[in-house]
């Protein structure tokens, strides 16, 4: 029996019109928190050389168009730099300075909950494009047994699916509580907490094994930064690491983006993590949509087409009698 695999990220709110980005969060007065004076914190650096997790995030967010808190707080609390030597605040931590900064990481997430929940709510009628589009040939090829999200938020209606089941893999809106922090990684001794797999709310998800045994993938909205890079790592490199593959039994895996640039920047991510392109593309059925691409109207009717083609109530051994 065929098993595919669905995977929403970021990019598929930002489809949707759903301000729900970290930039976005960083970004609002309201929900945002600050609990520092300009004052103490010139005073912190001048006396100390220190710089809290608050201090360090204030300077991060506004410095790229898009910023990735999760890896900012990897950063922050990591053992070394990324060339081995010593981290922030290696030198002069104070055990008290650790407890403050967690106590603000904690504010952090219950902001983002908040902020998270507030966007759902104001924002009932979801903006119907490509996302939407996308959704409905995934939910009508019947195929799609896991459908997994990174985001907080809910997938929007389908006609004719009250409901759709879905995995989120750091907690949701709906669930009342989210993950926020990072995947196993050496963190300095105090941050364990920033750590995803510390949450009360964690638990396996199957995501990896998932992916492992998929016919098809389709990924829509996910960047592949190093946080979340852990879930595709075995994926991509049993891929490419295999045999030659009849063209009849390769993996179909499509990733949705927003552009052209986006797209570099994806495949600049997957030859950083050890993946080789050109391995990809002769391994399996390796394909970008951009969302805003001139080409996505033709790509979109492949697409749906394939879907619907391959879907239950097209193959006779599944078709419900």
């Amino acid at each position: 029996m065929q098993n595919n695999v669905f995977i929403v990220g970021n990019g598929f709110d930002l489809a949707l019109k759903l301000p729900t980005s970290y930039s976005d969060f960083s970004h609002a007065e309201k929900f945002w928190p600050k609990t520092e004076s300009d004052a103490n914190v010139r005073k912190q650096w001048e006396y100390k050389r220190y710089k809290s997790l608050e201090t360090y995030l204030e300077e991060k967010k506004d410095l790229e168009n898009w910023f990735d808190l999760e890896q900012e707080l990897y950063n922050y609390a990591r053992k070394k730099d990324k060339r081995g030597g010593p981290s922030i605040n290696a030198t002069n931590e104070h055990p008290s300075d650790v407890t403050k900064n967690m106590e603000y990481f904690k504010l952090l997430q219950t902001r983002l909950y908040e902020y998270i929940k507030s966007v759902q709510d104001n924002f009932g009628n979801f903006h119907y494009d490509v996302a939407r589009d996308v959704l409905n040939a995934i939910v009508n090829n019947g195929f799609f047994n896991s459908i997994y999200s990174f985001n907080y938020t809910e997938l929007p209606p389908i006609p004719g699916h009250d409901y759709i089941e879905c995995v989120h893999l750091h907690g949701s809106i709906k669930e009342h509580s989210i993950i926020l922090g990072v995947n196993e990684r050496p963190l300095r001794e105090g941050y364990e907490e920033i750590m995803k797999i510390s949450s009360g709310i964690y638990q396996s998800h199957g995501l990896r094994n998932a992916l492992a045994n998929a016919n098809e993938v389709v990924i829509f909205g996910v960047s592949f930064g190093e946080i979340d890079f852990d879930y595709f790592d075995s994926f991509f490199k049993k891929i490419i690491n295999s045999d030659t593959i009849k063209e009849e039994d390769k993996q179909h895996v499509t990733i949705f983006t927003k552009n052209n640039k986006s797209r570099l920047e994806i495949l600049k991510q997957l030859e950083r993590m050890g993946i080789s392109i050109q391995r990809l593309y002769e391994q399996s059925k390796f394909e970008f949509i951009c969302t805003e691409g001139s080409d996505l109207q033709d790509k979109m009717i492949v697409f749906k087409n394939r879907l619907e083609k391959n879907s239950q109530k097209n193959n006779p051994r599944y078709a419900v009698r």
